[in-house]
């Protein structure tokens, strides 16, 4: 029997947030619409922000218009709460998440590296047990440190896309989900400098 295995939400993910970042359109293959794959949530709350999501047969095509501050529950997507709080960075205005305790014992304890490198690119925030709150406007690009966390990479990677200049520390740690990531961001034109 053949089977068709559909594509993996939370990895389309970061390719969907550059597209509402960069306010560019970017069609995600393989996808399907009825998934019930957790991250679909994400797309919704790119819609929230702003942005047109459109469900094809076996396909996903996000519109971007920038980003727009929100109140976001992650807490039942919460692999995707890293790529929102970049995101948040730079929508002007104040965006809370809720629903973050679970990140607090993931890779790393992720509200607190979020803190600390949103920190680095001028973004100020405040965190409880289960919020994060982030003061968006104009982030600066930064070294970005990634505590051995995939997500932390790739979801960093998503402002390099619209600041020159950002930097992802071990960027090697990508491979426990998604060796060919930063390939895949050089295929949509999103450059990568390997130093």
């Amino acid at each position: 029997t053949e089977y068709s295995v559909e594509g993996d939400v939370s990895s389309a993910s970061y390719f969907a947030a550059i597209a509402a970042l960069t306010r560019s359109r970017i069609t995600l293959t393989n996808m399907n619409p009825q998934s019930v794959q957790a991250d679909m949530k994400f797309f919704q709350m790119l819609e929230d922000m702003g942005n047109s999501v459109s469900y094809e047969k076996d396909r996903i095509v996000v519109t971007g218009s920038g980003v727009k501050p929100m109140e976001a529950d992650m807490e039942g997507c919460p692999d995707q709460a890293q790529t929102m709080a970049v995101l948040a960075a730079f929508a002007p205005g104040v965006t809370k998440i809720t629903g973050v305790r679970s990140l607090r014992v993931k890779e790393t304890e992720r509200v607190k590296a979020l803190e600390a490198e949103l920190a680095k690119m001028g973004i100020r925030t405040e965190s409880t047990e289960d919020t994060l709150t982030i003061y968006g406007g104009s982030p600066k690009p930064a070294s970005i440190d990634t505590y051995g966390d995939h997500r932390m990479a790739m979801s960093f990677a998503v402002a390099g896309s619209m600041l020159e200049g950002m930097q992802i520390n071990d960027p090697g740690v990508v491979a426990k989900t998604f060796p060919d990531f930063w390939e895949k961001l050089m295929s949509i034109g999103v450059g990568v400098e390997k130093v």
